[in-house]
């Protein structure tokens, strides 16, 4: 039995191990996740664009034409907020994300490592919960308020649906990997124990 069934650059089993028995009833969640990745990289991709192409509008309306564009100063951190937010989703879902990494170093029994990755994991989904409600009560409050923007008279919620959605789509995959990682560890104790 291999030592990890788990890919370390996908929420998912890789594809040779997907066929073992407690994975195999997960395929609707793998094509599920295979379409979001998509949809996450292209949000990422065309929010980094539209900045840089917005940086370099704004050189030339200001240094050529002599007519700098005021909303600038809004359209910028809302893609910013998208790019850095899809882009955090992106870093769960990879196992990028900000983490010890020194356990491996010290322990090398499988089922202890697989049980702290586990309990990490279980610890990531709770603080991004909480997180995600704070964030939703005040993405509700700003919708209620009904403020907009100065320059560009768009809703204020807007940058906040981007920290709502980047964090919801971090819950999405901690949610994942920890289910996952449960049948992982599973796997794991139940080969130690035939």
């Amino acid at each position: 039995m291999p030592n990890n069934l788990l890919s370390p650059l996908s929420p998912v089993p890789d594809s040779s191990n997907r066929n073992k028995g407690v994975y195999m009833s997960f395929e609707w969640l793998y094509r599920i996740e295979e379409s979001l990745v998509k949809i996450i990289t292209m949000g990422m991709v065309l929010a980094s664009l539209a900045l840089a192409f917005l940086m370099v509008f704004q050189v030339i309306m200001r240094y050529v034409i002599k007519l700098p564009f005021l909303g600038i100063e809004e359209c910028a951190p809302l893609l910013a907020l998208w790019a850095y937010f899809l882009g955090a989703a992106y870093s769960v879902r990879i196992r990028e994300h900000i983490m010890g990494g020194i356990l491996v170093l010290v322990c090398k029994k499988p089922s202890v490592i697989k049980a702290i990755r586990f309990l990490t994991t279980l610890l990531c989904l709770l603080v991004t919960l909480i997180f995600l409600y704070f964030l939703f009560k005040n993405t509700l409050f700003n919708m209620n308020l009904g403020r907009l923007s100065i320059h560009m008279r768009w809703p204020k919620y807007i940058w906040d649906l981007a920290v709502v959605v980047g964090f919801s789509l971090c819950t999405f995959y901690f949610l994942v990997q920890l289910i996952l990682e449960f049948l992982d560890l599973r796997t794991v104790q139940a080969g130690q124990q035939g």
